[in-house]
């Protein structure tokens, strides 16, 4: 399998989250971030996203996915922190 990193920066990068559900589905997310759903689903089946599945139905926590953002956004580095913006980077593997 090859290891494929895409970045993912929502076109509108100031979401009002404070209008947002408390409780978000993968639809809500993925149009508030303006990327696929698929990408939501492949997240929501990582070790570390904060989603939870009911049966079928996958939510996320509006606050905690902001938090999420900000532990994998803002990671110290040598000399400050890391700034990149609001992007979204997603690892995921590919067949082939």
């Amino acid at each position: 399998m090859e290891k494929i990193q895409t970045t993912v920066e929502p076109k509108n990068a100031e979401i009002k989250w404070e209008n947002q559900p408390l409780i978000l589905s993968v639809e809500q997310l993925a149009g508030l971030l303006e990327v696929g759903e698929h990408q939501i689903y492949n997240l929501a089946r990582t070790k570390d996203f904060p989603a939870r599945r009911f049966g079928r139905i996958i939510k996320i926590s509006r606050d905690a996915f902001r938090q999420w953002m900000g532990e994998e956004i803002n990671k110290p580095v040598e000399g400050g922190w890391q700034s990149e913006s609001s992007a979204l980077s997603i690892v995921r593997q590919t067949p082939g």
